[in-house]
């Protein structure tokens, strides 16, 4: 590599340095693995877990002296949060399935940047990106971060058997999913691995009565927070049913929506039809979610399903307890009666009592909070999921045949 260690020029022209946003090599040590030319690809362009999966692997194979080419749509949160990072994203107009102008230019890219390999998300950058990898030679692997089936229709069975390589699942909630409704797509293709999250949460902790001040809500107790889409699936209409019943105890509760989505209307609505409403602030999409997270007490996440959760490990890591839904992937995340409370999903009652649990017992929110923080730091480390990814690209780019879970 020409230049100093750890600076790659791009054909574009951009310059990616080896300290993306302050992030420093890790301690640890681990395999060392041929620099490699990875490919990563996204369609969405809101913010969530498969964006922030993206972006993480991104950043740390870069650390580890990788190239890594990230490619997006243009006015994605995706290409902007990259950006803020370093990394200058090749932005493309990913819309139809098979756009042969697209796959042509992805060709073009993947040849010219001499990639090799490719990873994917969604359905339609496998479709995309797949044929392009497969007229250029090289393999793709995507990423299942949601706990749902393929839809079990040709196209899926041909595009998953042909132009996949591996699918990388974040949750043993996942991998079983597809096997039970997926029959047609072989076990040994699957490879699990959790996502990870930073031990030392960026953005700083803020003073809880700081971040409180600006949303109007000093003095408040218990804080809570949702954080995640305003989505029919996320539950925040069975948790607004639950906190009038809980105001009624502590009239200065607080509940702190982070998020932005189709539902906010609605959601606004059902509050003031509550009664809750100046007990509640829609706060938006926000890339303070650490220094948010500083001043609540706990977090509520009564989902109806989930891949993974990363704002759950988020939570955990800053010391936070959980109230969340008993579905897919938490309980790997979340453990019940230790690190949080788990309850039946769409369970108005359940999910007040659990709410009402914690926010009478301050002690148990402190130890909670400490118990998550050390099974983060056990099960959900950044450095190592960015370890399994790293031998999981090379290994595959090495045509070195792997077999069963990581």
């Amino acid at each position: 590599m020409a230049g100093e260690k750890g600076l790659w020029k791009l054909c574009s022209g951009g310059i990616w340095p080896s300290d993306v946003c302050g992030w420093k090599k890790s301690a640890p040590e681990r395999a060392e693995v041929d620099s490699l030319r990875i490919l990563l690809i996204s369609s969405v362009k809101y913010w969530g877990g498969g964006e922030a999966w993206m972006l993480s692997v991104a950043r740390g194979l870069i650390h580890r002296e990788h190239q890594v080419t990230l490619v997006c749509q243009p006015a994605s949160r995706l290409a902007a949060r990259a950006r803020e990072c370093g990394i200058i994203p090749f932005t493309l107009r990913l819309r139809g399935d098979f756009d042969p102008l697209v796959m042509a230019r992805l060709y073009w890219l993947i040849r010219r940047r001499r990639i090799q390999m490719v990873c994917a998300n969604m359905d339609k950058e496998v479709r995309l990106a797949g044929l392009a990898a497969k007229l250029a030679g090289v393999p793709l692997i995507r990423r299942r971060g949601s706990d749902m089936p393929f839809p079990n229709k040709l196209r899926f069975r041909l595009v998953n058997r042909h132009l996949v390589r591996l699918i990388i699942v974040n949750s043993r909630a996942t991998r079983n999913t597809l096997l039970q409704k997926n029959p047609w797509i072989c076990s040994r293709k699957l490879r699990l691995i959790y996502n990870g999250i930073p031990t030392s949460p960026e953005g700083g902790a803020g003073k809880r009565g700081e971040v409180l001040g600006e949303f109007g809500l000093k003095g408040a107790w218990p804080v809570l927070a949702i954080i995640g889409l305003l989505k029919e699936r996320k539950g925040h209409e069975t948790l607004f049913r639950a906190l009038p019943e809980v105001k009624v105890e502590f009239p200065r509760l607080a509940l702190l929506v982070v998020g932005e989505g189709e539902l906010r209307g609605n959601l606004e609505e059902s509050a003031r039809r509550l009664g809750i409403a100046e007990n509640v602030r829609f706060v938006g999409f926000r890339n303070d979610i650490a220094r948010l997270m500083s001043s609540m007490d706990f977090l509520v996440l009564p989902s109806k399903n989930e891949g993974f959760g990363y704002v759950l490990a988020e939570a955990m890591s800053q010391g936070k307890p959980v109230v969340a839904s008993k579905v897919s992937s938490i309980p790997e995340v979340v453990e019940d009666g230790h690190t949080g409370l788990l309850v039946p999903p769409g369970d108005v009652s359940a999910l007040r009592e659990a709410i009402l649990e914690l926010s009478r017992h301050p002690r148990r929110v402190r130890q909670m909070g400490e118990a998550g923080r050390r099974r983060v730091q056990k099960l959900f480390d950044l450095q190592r999921m960015l370890g399994q990814v790293e031998a999981l690209f090379g290994q595959v780019v090495g045509e070195v045949s792997v077999s069963g879970d990581f």
